[in-house]
């Protein structure tokens, strides 16, 4: 009895850190973070909006240069976005201005001024991603918020879905508490937490199914319920709906052993059955939004680009090993912390010692008894190369022209969702669970990342903030 109630205070030490941590360091980043100085923020915004105002599937309209697709909004929104923006993102030269930003707190949403704004990739996006964003508008709206004040409650209801999804990650998985920790609270995670990005809710429901099929697949006592069924299927569902390239995951069902599920034929019905929901509702939403696809530059053509790719398959890994080549480095960066717009780089030192804490973190995190298997590992691991080529093969055919020699636009973000699966290899039984004895390295854990957090915060105020003059 003594060992199970010391093994729960243990395993809850990551929770409590996680507790602790995301307000302080959320909040920071949401209001240090200047307006719409995220990856693709406006889009994201003006699909929110979009969605809050219940246009649930966005629109298509011909265009001077070629088709268009977005969605008719209050012409405010883009007049803020783009007093704000100015020319800052990727300009070092430039910083935010103060003036610009109290200027576009005065502009009111005029709701009946509407003009067509383009957002068309996020047109493509379905609602779920965007159910925290659209709800903090709506509220807003109901109170005739202005325009920047709705990005920031769209803000602070994402950084708040996010919270609650990883917390219940943590509660829920067995094994590699510590290591959902560090990669939830690496800089570049928060900072796509603290956005108004899709990524938010993307990455921690998949955080969460994660977990929940950890929970089935390792806990001795965790048999699969009706309960516990209905949440994997659900949570399927959300992460395939959230991003088409994360659909794999819900596979991951396949490491449960047949007696979770009370026998093979059971087990076998479930494995089908969780994916397919997510499959199927991917597969609807893709449907039904299908008519809204434009090119989004010059040399694109989606088709041409399959078609290229059959005829001649040994392209696409000329691609591939083109991207890594010129890329790797960046992804990796990516993965970790590169803020803002992504301008906003963290040292490399930083970088590698961040992987290296992630990686003893890996070695070192132990849950009592439990062995994990080579199979799930294999498993984990094959998901996850198959969904990185997913994301690579979807953005050399929808962002890179016809033939292009490697492929840009892949960004070290999108690897978050299943960073854990990424780390699994390493957890095993043969080192010492030093972080499970030893309270100076728990300690040591937990500072450096509210130390890497707070680096992240001085990059961004360096960076956006002209301090010095």
């Amino acid at each position: 009895m003594f060992d199970s109630l010391s093994d729960a205070f243990v395993q809850r030490r990551p929770r409590r850190a996680f507790a602790v941590l995301t307000p302080l360091f959320g909040l920071l980043y949401v209001f240090v973070t200047p307006p719409f100085q995220s990856p693709d923020e406006p889009q994201h915004f003006y699909r929110a909006f979009q969605i809050s105002e219940l246009g649930l599937i966005g629109r298509k309209t011909p265009g001077e240069a070629g088709p268009r697709a977005g969605g008719v909004l209050p012409r405010n929104l883009k007049r803020v976005a783009d007093l704000v923006l100015d020319d800052v993102p990727h300009n070092e030269q430039r910083h935010v201005d103060p003036a610009a930003i109290r200027a576009a707190l005065a502009i009111p949403l005029d709701p009946e001024d509407r003009e067509f704004l383009e957002f068309p990739t996020n047109v493509l996006y379905s609602p779920i991603p965007y159910a925290p964003q659209a709800a903090a508008i709506a509220l807003g709206r109901l109170f005739h918020a202005p325009p920047l004040v709705l990005l920031y409650l769209a803000r602070l209801f994402n950084l708040a879905a996010w919270f609650l999804l990883v917390a219940a990650a943590l509660r829920l998985t067995p094994v590699f508490r510590w290591v959902f920790l560090v990669l939830a609270l690496a800089p570049m995670s928060v900072a796509q937490a603290a956005s108004a990005s899709a990524d938010a809710l993307t990455n921690g429901a998949a955080f969460l199914l994660i977990a929940s099929i950890f929970e089935a697949a390792f806990s001795p006592a965790a048999a699969v319920d009706g309960a516990r069924l209905l949440r994997l299927a659900v949570l399927s569902l959300v992460v395939s709906l959230c991003k088409p390239v994360y659909a794999l995951l819900p596979a991951l069902v396949l490491i449960i052993p047949a007696a979770g599920f009370g026998g093979r034929k059971k087990l076998r019905l479930a494995a089908a059955a969780v994916p397919a929901i997510g499959w199927g509702a991917m597969a609807a939403w893709s449907a039904a939004v299908a008519s809204l696809s434009v090119p989004l530059q010059a040399g694109v053509s989606g088709a041409g680009q399959i078609r290229l790719i059959l005829a001649q398959p040994g392209r696409i890994l000329s691609a591939v090993g083109g991207m890594l080549r010129a890329h790797f480095g960046d992804h990796v960066r990516e993965f970790v912390g590169q803020l803002g717009w992504l301008d906003v780089a963290l040292p490399t030192a930083l970088i590698l010692l961040f992987l290296v804490v992630l990686a003893f973190a890996a070695l070192a995190d132990k849950s009592g008894a439990i062995t994990v298997r080579w199979r799930p590992k294999a498993l984990g691991i094959l998901i996850s190369v198959v969904s990185a080529a997913a994301i690579a093969a979807t953005i050399y055919i929808v962002w890179n022209p016809v033939g292009a020699a490697g492929i840009e636009g892949v960004q070290g973000r999108y690897f978050i969702p299943f960073g854990p699966l990424l780390w699994l290899p390493l957890y095993n039984r043969k080192i010492s669970p030093l972080l499970d004895r030893v309270g100076a390295l728990r300690g040591t854990l937990v500072a450096f990342i509210a130390f890497t957090l707070t680096f992240g915060l001085a990059a961004l105020l360096l960076r956006y903030y002209n301090f010095f003059n």
